[in-house]
């Protein structure tokens, strides 16, 4: 069995919403729009801009620019990439396609700044990232329809995003003290610690599904530490990317912050193979991680965290609630996400008692096997549609039991012996995120402990806490992140020896 979906421009592909357009109502006004420009015969009374309206029906196109050395620029060739509402395949705006040479051009002015930047006591450097946090809730609106438009997610999802957006930036900030070093009793006679300090150049590739999310936490980590960074966007969906650049350059002082925009070739491997990028960090799919190891090792010895894809189990025992389990296979899935999240639980697990009672409740007692195709109705004839889909009866042998899809699709086995099943959830290449939902709490340990999985969540699904590292096992990744393992990464150790 295998499964063939609607793809969006993009090396990953993103799909348009589950069922609905993400139509933005028409009550935002935007006064002294950079980014928007008008259509012919100038903007609306007073010169105000109706962001909602003439973005989803493209009467206005965005126009965004990189940001090089605290300027934002088109780039040296000139060249630009459409993008796309996934809902309707209207574009909506161009961004320029960056090459090598503004790769260059980044690095030279992150490289530039960061000596005076990591020279910042922790609270100045927490004071710019404070800002950066106000300024993106204050442009939250214009962020928040922005992002819809371009990636597809829907709205009430997107919302917590941009909230989220800001919060990364001051939770890294709080976070920042724990930066410490050590003391080591090495001798009696002389004193020997350690300091933690800055890579120099860090760089960051941010997936299509949330842009603005990744991106912003993509800075939080490495300015607190004292790195300067150069943000490479997704291709598909970098226009958020381009109003952080404007609120990073109203804000930053020149080149502690850099975005270069573009394909991953030439711009994302020029940032990977650049010498002076020692530290990389990227979120996707596992192909394009196992490329960036091969760039970054053909070019110089790099530090790289890869928080990749997942095939994620939800396995349920017989004592556990139906309908609470029918519920959080829908929310696990991130169906109002498209069901592009790495961490949706995209192979439900049922104890052969709950089965029929759990699908019963997900689709009225229907037989499974439904979705899978464009939605009916007119709204639905343009853009990248397809409607949630459930596969019944899946066999481990099939594509479908191994390989991530990244969309709205999820696959239920039907399972007796548990042995089995925990030698099931571990027999693919990934291992990001797992759920076990059962009233026994030794079970319940017992099973979370033998899952290879990075995260596991017990008789709960989906959320992400702050300071709890997230990250996988296997392929789905090296390194964690949003916890303090991950704001380490972001320095280096070095031992001090002084002799008394």
């Amino acid at each position: 069995m295998d499964v063939t979906l609607p793809r969006r421009t993009g090396h990953n592909g993103a799909f348009a919403g589950i069922l609905s357009s993400p139509s933005i109502p028409d009550t935002e006004e935007r006064h002294g729009d950079r980014l928007i420009e008008p259509p012919p015969g100038g903007s609306g009374p007073s010169g105000e801009t109706h962001l909602g309206r003439r973005i989803m029906n493209v009467h206005a196109q965005m126009k965004g620019q990189m940001l090089i050395g605290g300027e934002l620029v088109a780039g040296e060739a000139g060249n630009w990439l459409d993008s796309v509402n996934p809902a309707n395949e209207e574009k909506i705006g161009e961004f320029p396609s960056g090459d090598a040479a503004d790769v260059n051009k980044a690095v030279a002015a992150a490289e530039k700044a960061q000596p005076a930047w990591g020279a910042l006591d922790i609270k100045e450097r927490g004071k710019y990232l404070h800002k950066l946090a106000k300024r993106i809730r204050e442009r939250g609106s214009e962020l928040l329809h922005t992002e819809v438009i371009d990636t597809g997610n829907t709205i009430t999802k997107m919302k917590a995003d941009i909230e989220g957006s800001a919060e990364q930036l001051e939770w890294y900030t709080g976070l920042a003290i724990e930066m410490k070093g050590e003391t080591v009793p090495a001798s009696s006679k002389h004193l020997h610690l350690t300091v933690r300090e800055p890579y120099g150049v860090v760089a960051r590739i941010v997936p299509f599904n949330h842009p603005l999310s990744f991106a912003a936490r993509g800075l939080a980590g490495p300015l607190i530490a004292g790195n300067t960074v150069v943000i490479k966007p997704p291709e598909s969906s970098s226009l958020s990317a381009s109003i952080l650049a404007e609120i990073s350059k109203e804000i930053m002082p020149p080149g502690t912050v850099n975005i270069v925009t573009g394909n991953g070739v030439p711009a994302g491997d020029a940032i990977v193979r650049h010498p002076r990028v020692k530290r990389i960090a990227f979120t996707g799919s596992v192909p394009t991680g196992m490329a960036i190891q091969r760039s970054a090792a053909e070019s110089g010895i790099k530090a790289l965290t890869l928080e990749l894809g997942g095939k994620n189990p939800f396995i349920v025992y017989p004592d556990a609630d139906a309908d609470k389990v029918a519920d959080a296979a829908i929310a696990g899935m991130n169906f109002a996400w498209s069901g592009q999240s790495c961490g949706s639980t995209s192979r439900l697990m049922l104890h052969e008692e709950l089965y029929k009672k759990v699908l019963d409740r997900i689709k009225d007692g229907a037989k499974l096997m439904f979705g899978g195709k464009r939605p009916a109705g007119k709204e639905f004839e343009r853009g990248y549609w397809v409607e949630p889909t459930v596969f019944g009866e899946v066999h481990p042998q099939m594509r479908i039991a191994r390989e991530e899809i990244f969309g709205p699709v999820l696959s239920v086995f039907s399972w007796r012996d548990e042995e089995a099943t925990i030698e099931l959830a571990n027999s693919v290449e990934y291992g990001l995120t797992a759920a076990v939902w059962t009233n026994d709490l030794k079970r319940a340990l017992k099973a979370a402990r033998r899952v290879q999985s990075g995260m596991v969540w017990v008789n709960g699904v989906g959320n992400h806490f702050k300071g709890t590292p997230y990250g996988g096992y296997k392929n789905s990744g090296v390194g964690r992140e949003s916890c303090l393992e991950e704001l380490l990464s972001y320095t280096e150790t070095k031992s001090i020896q002084i002799f008394l």
